[in-house]
């Protein structure tokens, strides 16, 4: 599928909004509590996900993780454990689905 001039223009805008995102996060982190960083690189990779879908680029499995994200990950915000249980659950889901191709 491919994107149409306005729609890469669009991908452009987005694509340099997220390296932003990342590179502010980068630079914050240094003086935030440290659970944040977590949280922020999971919003990264959520929205690489919207983002990715946005230009075809889709999977179920990265959808359902996008959906993990948002869902549970970033409602457990102030309880560690519960951050560190979806982390390690959603790091599983992707490396059986990198071993499966």
């Amino acid at each position: 599928m491919g994107v149409s001039m306005s729609g890469r223009s669009e991908v452009w805008a987005e694509t340099l909004d997220l390296l932003c995102y990342f590179m502010a996060a980068a630079r914050s982190s240094i003086y935030e509590p440290r659970l944040y960083a977590p949280f922020r690189l999971a919003e990264g990779a959520y929205r690489l996900i919207m983002l990715m879908e946005k230009v075809g680029i889709s999977d179920p499995e990265w959808r359902a993780v996008g959906e993990e994200v948002e869902r549970r990950l970033l409602r457990a915000i102030n309880d560690e454990e519960s951050c560190k249980r979806i982390l390690d659950d959603i790091v599983l889901r992707l490396a059986t689905q990198l071993k499966q191709s």
